[in-house]
C-alpha cells in the first residue's frame, strides 16, 4: 500500500506564475521540472493540488479552498489533464460569483481528492447555505479532459451538448477575438475631454489639471461601461495612441518623429518619462520606446467594421462599429469577421446578444462577482455558430440582419430621446448630474422623477411641477414604446436563433425558464 496521510487540509497560496518569474526565475524552473500540472501560465496553488495527492494514502484524501478558474482558465490545462485521467476528483463545492473570504476578490470552491472515484459529486451553492442539507448531482468523468470543464446540472449539459454538435465556432468566421489595449499607465494615456479648433483639450488624471495636445494621435475610447447590446457606441473618453503601419505591422512612431511632429504630446508625456522608462523596464519591454503603449494591438483591429463587447458581462451586451473608428482598453473585447464572412455581421450580432449565447458563455466561461462572465476569446473563439454563408441558411440570415438593423435603429431612437431629455435638464437647472437613475428616466413614475432631483438640491415649484410633468409623460411615453419594440424585437430574435440550434420548447425553457415565448407560438413556426 503507498504510504501517506489519512487527510490534508488547507488554503494554499494563490500566485500566478508571471509574479514568480518576475522575481525568483530558479524557483519557477524548478516547478516546471518537477510538478505534471505546471503548463503555461499556472498559478502556485495548482501545484498544491498535484503536492496533495503525494502526500495521502490509498485510502486518505485531501481538500482545499482554492480558485475555481482551474475549471475553466488557460492556467488550468495540466491540473485538469491530471484530475480527469485519473478520477481524483470526489467532490466539488463551488461557489460561483459569491464571495468567501471577504478580505480578498477571490471566487472559489472547494475541492475534495481522493483515489479511484468513479464520478464528481458536483454542488453549486452559496457560502451562507453550507449548513444547509446538500443535494449533490453525479458528473461522470467521460469528456473531461484538458479542455475546459463544464461542471452545471444534467439538464443544462444535454442542452449545452446539442448546442455543441454544429460543426462551426466563432473561430472558423472570424479572424480576430481578442482584449483591447493596454496602456502601461491609464492616468497618462487615458483623457476626458473634446477637440475643439484643431487640438484636444481634456484633463490629465496623472497630472490632475486640463492639457492642450495636437488631435492627430488622439482617439475615441471606449470603455466597459459603454458598450450595450445593440446601442450607439458613445465615447466619453480618449487615448493617446503613438503608434502608426508600418509595412502591415503596427510600430511604435520614433521618438524624433514623435517630437518634431507633436511636439504638445511629446512635452507632455515626457513629463512621465522617468516612470515609463521603469514599467517598460519591469515587464521586459524596450525602454527604447518609452512613450509607446504597453500593448496597443493591431491598429488596423481599431479601423475597421467590427464588434464590440464589453470583456466582463451579466448578459450580452454587444454591439456594431459600423464605421471603424472605435478604439477601446482592454475592458472590451472585439470580434472581427473574416473578410470572405464581412457581409453576415449584423446577423451574427444577433446571434451573439441572443439568449441561447447568454447560456452558453455563462456555463462555460469564467464568473466573477454579482454574475459576471468573462467576454474573451478563451471563451468566443469555441461558442458553436451556424455558417450563415450557406444557402440553406439565406432566408435565416437576412431575417437576423434585419432583426439587427431593427436593434440598431430602435436603440439608437431611445438613445437620442434619453439624451434630449436630459439636455434640457442640463439647460434649466444648474449643476445638474446625470445619475444611474436618471440616464433611464423613463422607467421612473413622475414622482420618483422629482425625488431624483431633490437628491441634487433641485425642488420644482407648484406651477413648475405641471409644466415639467406634461413634458416628462411625453418623453416617458415615447421611451417606453421603444422598449416594447426593442423587447419584442429581441423575443424574436430568440426565437429565430432557437430554432437555428434545432432545441425544442422544453429545452428552451432549460435556457431561459422565464421566456416570453409561448410553447403554442414556438412550435406552431
Amino acid at each position: 500500500d503507498k504510504g501517506g496521510f489519512d487527510v490534508v487540509i488547507g488554503n494554499p497560496p494563490y500566485e500566478r506564475i508571471q509574479g514568480i518569474k518576475s522575481n525568483q526565475e530558479s524557483e519557477s524552473l524548478y516547478y516546471e521540472n518537477n510538478y505534471v500540472s505546471a503548463k503555461g501560465r499556472y498559478d502556485l496553488y495548482i501545484l498544491f493540488i498535484e503536492r496533495a495527492l503525494s502526500l495521502i494514502n490509498s485510502q486518505g484524501c485531501a481538500s482545499y479552498i482554492l480558485p475555481h478558474n482551474f475549471m475553466a482558465g488557460n492556467l488550468g490545462e495540466g491540473i485538469r489533464a491530471m484530475l480527469s485521467e485519473n478520477h481524483y476528483i470526489e467532490s466539488i463545492v463551488h461557489f460561483g460569483s459569491y464571495l468567501v473570504f471577504e478580505e480578498a476578490l477571490t471566487y472559489t470552491c472547494i475541492i475534495r481528492l481522493s483515489y479511484n472515484n468513479e464520478f464528481i459529486q458536483y454542488l453549486s451553492v452559496k457560502p451562507s447555505e453550507l449548513t444547509n442539507e446538500m443535494n449533490f448531482e453525479q458528473i461522470g468523468y467521460e469528456g473531461l479532459g484538458k479542455d475546459k470543464w463544464n461542471l452545471t446540472k444534467s439538464s443544462n449539459v444535454k442542452v449545452l451538448n446539442k448546442i455543441q454538435a454544429l460543426p462551426y465556432k466563432v473561430s472558423d468566421f472570424f479572424s480576430n477575438v481578442g482584449r483591447g489595449i493596454v496602456t502601461g499607465m491609464d492616468d497618462c494615456f487615458i483623457l476626458r475631454g473634446n477637440i475643439k479648433d484643431g487640438r484636444f483639450i481634456g484633463f490629465s488624471k496623472a497630472l490632475k489639471e486640463n492639457i492642450e495636445i495636437e488631435t492627430d494621435l488622439v482617439k475615441p475610447l471606449l470603455m466597459r461601461n459603454s458598450v450595450h447590446a445593440f446601442s450607439p457606441l458613445v465615447n466619453d473618453s480618449f487615448i493617446i495612441y503613438p503608434h502608426k503601419i508600418d509595412n502591415d505591422k503596427t510600430v511604435a512612431i520614433d521618438e524624433s518623429e514623435l517630437e518634431a511632429l507633436y511636439p504638445m504630446t511629446y512635452a507632455y508625456l515626457s513629463r512621465f518619462k522617468e516612470i515609463l522608462i521603469s514599467k517598460k523596464i519591469k515587464y521586459k519591454t524596450n525602454p527604447k520606446f518609452w512613450y509607446a503603449l504597453h500593448n496597443c494591438r493591431d491598429l488596423s483591429l481599431f479601423t475597421t467594421t467590427k464588434i464590440i463587447a464589453p470583456y466582463l458581462g451579466n448578459k450580452c451586451q454587444m454591439s456594431l462599429d459600423a464605421k471603424g473608428e472605435m478604439f477601446t482598453n482592454d475592458k472590451c473585447s472585439l470580434l472581427k469577421l473574416k473578410p470572405e464572412y464581412a457581409s453576415l455581421i449584423k446577423a451574427y450580432l444577433s446571434i451573439l446578444n441572443s439568449r441561447l449565447v447568454w447560456f452558453f458563455i455563462s456555463n462555460t466561461s469564467s464568473e466573477f462577482s454579482g454574475g459576471y462572465f468573462v467576454f474573451s476569446n478563451l471563451f468566443l473563439n469555441p461558442l458553436p455558430i451556424p455558417d450563415l454563408s450557406d444557402k440553406v441558411y439565406a432566408i435565416e440570415e437576412q431575417i437576423l440582419t434585419e432583426k439587427a438593423d431593427k436593434m440598431l435603429l430602435f436603440n439608437e431612437q431611445i438613445h437620442a430621446k434619453r439624451n434630449r431629455f436630459l439636455r434640457r435638464l442640463s439647460d434649466n437647472f444648474q449643476d445638474f448630474r446625470i445619475t444611474g437613475a436618471l440616464s433611464t428616466f423613463d422607467q421612473l413614475t413622475f414622482a420618483e422623477f422629482l425625488k431624483e432631483l431633490k437628491k441634487q438640491k433641485i425642488k420644482l415649484s407648484l406651477s413648475q411641477q405641471d409644466e415639467w410633468e406634461d413634458y416628462f409623460n411625453d418623453y416617458r411615453t415615447a421611451c417606453q414604446e421603444l422598449s416594447a419594440q426593442i423587447a419584442t424585437t429581441n423575443n424574436e430574435i430568440d426565437l429565430r436563433v432557437y430554432k437555428l440550434y434545432d432545441l425544442t420548447y422544453d429545452e428552451v425553457l432549460i435556457v431561459d425558464p422565464e421566456t416570453a415565448i409561448s410553447r403554442e407560438e414556438y412550435e406552431m413556426k
